[in-house]
């Protein structure tokens, strides 16, 4: 099993992920699924006492995207050797974080 946390459309189950994976209080309950029947968007309700992997697919749009890339572009532009604005910074963080 495999906690996701979505509704059958896709969007974020507020009130079914376990505070965000961090309870493990028996009264909460989290949505999951199951990798070996396939299913693994199913909308089964888990206590979360459960201990099972969580899966995070992280949905943005293509504008996001290509913002994302023009301030990458522009970053590479100045060498200037300043400092980085917030969404350079930002941008560097999740540039250092996927190259784990």
């Amino acid at each position: 099993m495999v906690w996701h946390g979505t509704h059958i459309l896709g969007e974020r189950a507020m009130d079914s992920n376990c505070g965000a994976w961090h309870s493990g209080n028996s009264e909460v309950v989290g949505l999951a699924g199951s990798l070996q029947r396939g299913q693994l968007l199913a909308q089964e309700r888990y206590s979360c006492t459960h201990r099972l992997a969580v899966l995070c697919i992280e949905v943005t749009s293509q504008t996001s995207s290509r913002r994302r890339r023009e301030v990458a572009e522009e970053a590479e532009k100045d060498d200037s050797g300043g400092e980085l604005s917030e969404p350079e910074y930002r941008l560097h963080l999740e540039n250092l974080l996927h190259e784990v």
